[in-house]
């Protein structure tokens, strides 16, 4: 409440100046019945507590008034119960773990005859198990992932519906636009070799590819003219062809792209393109407007391409990076 010997920080209990999860223990001392709105304070405590972390916090069940500023409140047992109850309502998991009445601390001497009867509460915060995911923590996850100590920069829902793909198609050809630095078209080349047929055109404007593993496997052919430089000749030869748009996400080159390249894909195959997902992310406007922008104008344009939902919705509504993005050739 105001500076003195030993104090860091004056500040209101209400609004903690402190980040989430930031200290192992929290004590509140003969605070409690002062505190004109003490549960608010607990819950800041059980804010800035960490997982695993305990709270005490002791307050009179009884003696005279002392307004030091003010005196609102006493505390039994099974106010600790109360709290516990309360915080659990907040969405903090916290455990009551004792309580008691303290009836042999005598008042000091300068207080005279006082008894106090201190109730003393213990709490622990329980590590949580709960799930914590969003879409913001799948994002940061994708942008750390690897594949053979590559940068993959692909969502886990998506790589892993990739393999059931080309397992069930079994395409002669993957013509990926937009190379980075090769995880995924080694990914695709090594689920070639599994399956024992398929050949990867990977197209870049410039060469980020560092690793021999990529560079070296006789699947894999990099080309660094861009899409628009993409000879077409190069799929004559092919019969099965799956196309997966992973460029600049802009949306005049998604849709030029799939113009250029959309009747090469066979029946029953799949045009997929990648990261629609920016525009929940917030990013639409770096991307004018983003591949979700050109899905619609390009399933109006082109009768013989349909959503599948079976993949956009595998794991829940579009729970995947490329929203509407699994387009099928159906004719």
């Amino acid at each position: 409440m105001s500076p003195g010997p030993n104090v860091d920080i004056v500040a209101n209990a209400h609004d903690l100046p402190f980040k989430n999860e930031y200290f192992d223990v929290v004590i509140s001392s003969s605070c409690f019945e002062h505190d004109d709105m003490f549960w608010v304070s607990f819950i800041e405590m059980c804010r800035v507590v960490k997982q695993g972390g305990y709270l005490y916090v002791q307050a009179p069940s009884n003696g005279p008034y002392h307004g030091w500023p003010g005196d609102n409140w006493r505390f039994y047992i099974d106010s600790w119960l109360a709290l516990e109850r309360w915080a659990n309502k907040e969405g903090y998991e916290i455990e009551l773990v004792e309580r008691y009445i303290d009836e042999t601390t005598p008042a000091p001497d300068y207080e005279g005859y006082r008894i106090w009867n201190d109730s003393i509460g213990i709490f622990r915060k329980k590590e949580s198990i709960k799930c914590n995911l969003n879409l913001k923590s799948i994002e940061t996850g994708h942008l750390n992932s690897k594949y053979r100590g590559i940068d993959f920069y692909k969502s886990p829902f998506d790589y892993f519906i990739y393999q059931m793909i080309i397992n069930e198609i079994k395409p002669d050809l993957i013509l990926e636009i937009g190379t980075f630095k090769g995880a995924s078209a080694l990914y695709f080349a090594d689920l070639f070799d599994i399956i024992g047929k398929g050949e990867v055109h990977t197209i870049n404007i410039v060469d980020q590819v560092e690793f021999d593993i990529v560079n070296n496997h006789n699947r894999i052919k990099l080309f660094l003219s861009g899409f628009e430089g993409y000879d077409t000749n190069n799929l004559k030869n092919f019969n099965t062809i799956l196309i997966i748009d992973d460029g600049s996400h802009k949306s005049e080159d998604v849709i030029n792209a799939f113009n250029k390249f959309k009747d090469f894909v066979g029946v029953n195959s799949y045009y997929i393109i990648e990261d629609g997902v920016l525009s929940e992310l917030g990013y639409d406007e770096d991307y004018n407007g983003g591949p979700l922008k050109v899905i619609d104008q390009i399933l109006k344009e082109n009768n013989n391409y349909i959503i599948d939902h079976k993949w956009c919705d595998f794991y829940g509504k579009n729970t995947t990076f490329n929203p509407n993005g699994y387009l099928k050739r159906i004719s």
